[in-house]
């Protein structure tokens, strides 16, 4: 069975230094998840990935094995009806 919410390998960096660096992790369709960590620890920043609000320097986000990376930047809206579906399956 594939992971409802798949990422490998997601780096983002700001100005040459590494907010987040090579984070991979699965989650299963109807599992409940919480990403904790200190103040300034990427948290928001890995959702912000994953929703399509920030575009990461590298790795691949795969939800229900699309690639929601690859969606073009033109076609954002259809980015929400993917985050909804995160947050609505309680993968997040």
């Amino acid at each position: 069975m594939k992971p409802f919410l798949q990422v490998d390998n997601l780096s983002w960096h700001i100005h040459n230094r590494p907010l987040i660096n090579q984070l991979s992790f699965e989650l299963p369709e109807k599992s409940v998840t919480a990403i904790v960590g200190p103040n300034g620890a990427g948290k928001t920043s890995i959702l912000r990935c994953i929703y399509g609000a920030i575009k990461p320097s590298s790795g691949e986000i795969r939800m229900q094995g699309e690639n929601i990376i690859a969606i073009p930047d033109d076609a954002e809206h259809n980015r929400l009806p993917l985050s909804a579906s995160i947050l609505n399956t309680g993968a997040i």
